[in-house]
């Protein structure tokens, strides 16, 4: 289990949401 990675993963996505919407 990479909790990190995992971690990683949502700033990713949460970037990607912010990009979208602005």
């Amino acid at each position: 289990q990479d909790i990190f990675g995992s971690f990683s993963d949502l700033i990713k996505i949460r970037l990607n949401d912010l990009n979208d919407k602005y």
